[in-house]
């Protein structure tokens, strides 16, 4: 989610939990972690769990790890939501039992897909004649909304 972020722990003592927040947090909005698993075996044998709590937007990270290790949990978080517009702050925290690190922020701008419009009819007009529906088969989807039929 955040290529820049940077784990590290200075006096080389293992990680003991992470949280992952989002502030703003909207209905629809998911942190996931390691592809949606709820936890990580790494080759050193120390294991990550996740817990995500969709209506705080919190996803904490715990289990007693190296800092490669939560880099490596971390570098696997992404973000996804319902919604189309506005953005957001993620913030990043590390804890090792007798500390807690400093926050790293990400900021997330939700991009709009903006609405989309099918056709495929095909339709004859003979001058002078009665009005015809143009194409009864065109289609509005609007990712925000759902889909709407003309004709």
């Amino acid at each position: 989610m955040d290529s820049g972020l940077t784990v590290g722990n200075t006096d080389g003592q293992d990680l003991v939990s992470a949280t992952v927040a989002i502030g703003g947090v909207l209905n629809g909005d998911v942190l996931a972690f390691n592809g949606g698993a709820s936890s990580e075996t790494f080759s050193d044998g120390s294991t990550i769990h996740a817990t995500h709590v969709p209506t705080s937007g919190v996803l904490t990270l715990s289990g007693t790890a190296s800092a490669t290790d939560y880099q490596t949990a971390f570098d696997s978080v992404t973000f996804s939501s319902t919604s189309s517009v506005g953005s957001r702050t993620v913030s990043w925290t590390t804890n090792d039992d007798l500390l807690a690190g400093n926050t790293a922020t990400s900021n997330v701008k939700l991009a709009s897909a903006g609405p989309t419009l099918s056709t495929g009819g095909t339709v004859t007009f003979t001058g002078g004649g009665s009005a015809v529906v143009l194409d009864s088969t065109a289609a509005i989807t609007d990712p925000k909304s759902g889909s709407w039929v003309i004709g």
